[in-house]
């Protein structure tokens, strides 16, 4: 008999996540479902990690594998640092051009 984990918010679907406290290592098993994770982000009350519902919800969606092991931070950190450099590069060329007509 196969012994699958259901999720413990609607007690239907097989649990995808499972999320687990730091505090305590209690944890919540969650399927793919949006109602559910947002009933978890309203249960849990947002994190400092979280900004947002759509960030938490993507955030607990997020597949290692499909980013080659880098956590949902690391790639976001990586984005960020990435827009960072293009504005500065987007500027600095800005600059030039303006320096270059005078």
């Amino acid at each position: 008999m196969e012994n699958k984990k259901v999720c413990q918010i609607c007690k239907k679907r097989e649990a995808y996540k499972k999320l687990v406290s730091n505090l305590d290592g209690s944890f919540i098993l969650v399927c793919k479902k949006k109602k559910c994770i947002e009933k978890v982000y309203e249960d849990l009350q947002p994190s400092t990690a979280a900004k947002s519902i759509k960030e938490f919800i993507s955030m607990t969606r997020w597949d290692r594998d499909e980013h080659q092991g880098r956590t949902y931070r690391q790639v976001t950190g990586s984005y960020e640092i990435l827009n960072t450099i293009g504005s500065i590069v987007l500027v600095g060329l800005l600059a030039l051009v303006i320096y270059s007509m005078f």
